[in-house]
């Protein structure tokens, strides 16, 4: 027992001995040196002081207190100058222990918001004898099913890498009152991302909400420039027409240097702002700037003037008119014995029917397109083939933009990129998305461009 009794009281002395506090005073301090830009306090050793108590009165390892005190090898001696460095010694990178790095689950919480309207289809008809038969789910319903289904691709495809998204699916049925009842659900701010497609009142209704709670909203809808104006959490996923044209100038202009560039305007106010743009574009980047020719009269002797002979007549015509674009191009592809000429169409001219294909080649003829799908890369490949098996059909744009939307957020919400903003570029499988703010905007600015070659679309670098 009496053991145990001085085994306690010696613990309690080792406590008290390790638990001393030890404060400098002015004296400690005083005299200073600097040695190659560090400071060291000059400390004289006081009777009865160990390396211990020097330690721990100054902060500093023993380790450090020998590398600097040589002498001290000698043993410590009363009356001895010692160099004290003031603050600990930086560590070299060799020095540093590389941190084990701590596998950490990443967890998403996006909310999905489609105009499915499921609902309608499952209205029973009251003058069918039969209520289990219903119609046919109608384009938009089909539309936005797939594009669910490429969301679950892309979640499920994340869940093997460490990722795993809680996914909320809202029916917006295209019903700003709808939403706004949603949007009171507590959960909703809880959301990490937003996913909206819709039509515009929808996008706007969502979009207040976005602005209001800092939640990034995401939306492959056409031209909702307008609408996410002035929101620095919304992400634009398709670039407005507009800027798709703008864009086109600008690659033109560096496609074709030196050439005579002639925007044909037909006349009506929407292709003579298309026309605009692309002269915008042009203009930004060239030191030859480009022209329009107005063609309302229809007048093939004036834009006959205003090409140039042994230069490339790059020729933008802003139409979807399909008669108007066959009617021109018959004509220039009349007189190529005499002119070099390029011909640049808008993304629509892909899906003329009547426009001969043999012509669009002798022309040069290049579109552009806001999208990149390779049907030839691997991972469309895939994609590809586990829609076939699970769905029996295949992708449509709308599957790939749902499984682009979701990889888009797993690269945004895992990027060491601070300066990125909440939705950061990437590479997917549908398109590349490369954002540039402009104008309160956050806006995709990608497009790629293509030409006719031996009956099909090529891409032109």
């Amino acid at each position: 027992m009496r053991n145990y009794f001085f085994l306690f009281v010696f613990s309690l002395f080792c406590l008290s001995a390790y638990s001393q506090r030890y404060d400098l005073n002015k004296k400690d301090t005083s005299e200073v040196q600097w040695i190659k830009g560090r400071k060291f306090y000059v400390y004289k050793v006081e009777k009865s002081e160990t390396i211990f108590t020097i330690t721990k009165r100054f902060k500093v390892t023993e380790d450090e207190l020998l590398k600097n005190n040589p002498d001290l090898k000698d043993g410590l001696k009363n009356k001895m100058e010692l160099l004290i460095p003031s603050s600990p010694a930086k560590k070299t990178e060799a020095e540093k222990k590389p941190e084990e790095k701590k596998i950490i689950k990443k967890e998403i919480n996006v909310a999905l918001m489609l105009p499915v309207n499921i609902w309608k289809t499952f209205i029973p008809d009251s003058l069918k004898t039969d209520t289990t038969q219903h119609e046919s789910l109608d384009a938009e319903t089909v539309s936005q099913l797939e594009f669910y289904e490429g969301v679950m691709h892309a979640v499920d495809s994340l869940a093997a890498k460490n990722l795993k998204i809680h996914l909320s699916v809202f029916d917006t049925e295209n019903d700003s009152m709808r939403v706004s009842t949603l949007l009171k659900d507590l959960q909703m701010k809880a959301m990490d991302y937003i996913i909206v497609n819709g039509n515009q009142n929808v996008l706007k209704r969502i979009n207040q909400f976005s602005t209001a709670n800092h939640i990034p909203l995401l939306t492959f809808a056409l031209n909702s420039n307008d609408v996410l104006k002035n929101n620095p959490y919304g992400y634009a996923l398709t670039p407005g027409s507009l800027t798709q044209i703008y864009e086109a100038g600008k690659f033109c202009s560096q496609k074709f240097k030196n050439a005579n560039a002639v925007v044909v305007k037909p006349g009506t106010s929407k292709e003579n702002e298309r026309g605009l743009a692309f002269i915008n574009g042009w203009n930004d980047d060239s030191e030859l700037k480009c022209r329009s020719l107005d063609y309302s009269k229809g007048e093939f002797e004036f834009l006959l003037a205003s090409m140039v002979k042994g230069r490339n007549n790059v020729l933008f015509i802003p139409s979807s008119n399909e008669d108007f674009v066959n009617s021109v191009i018959t004509k220039l592809n009349d007189t190529t014995d005499v002119f070099q000429i390029t011909v640049i169409g808008i993304p629509t001219w892909q899906f003329f029917e009547s426009t001969d294909p043999a012509v669009m080649e002798n022309l040069h003829t290049h579109l552009f397109s806001a999208s990149h799908l390779d049907r030839a890369d691997a991972i469309t490949i895939n994609f590809r083939k586990f829609f076939r098996n699970q769905y029996m059909t295949e992708p449509s744009e709308s599957a790939y933009e749902g499984n682009d939307a979701i990889m888009l957020i797993c690269k945004s919400f895992l990027s060491d990129v601070k300066d990125s903003g909440p939705v950061a570029d990437g590479d997917g499988i549908y398109s590349t998305y490369r954002f540039k703010t402009s104008n309160g905007l956050n806006e995709n600015q990608y497009i790629r461009m293509i030409r006719y070659d031996n009956y099909q679309m090529v891409e032109v670098k």
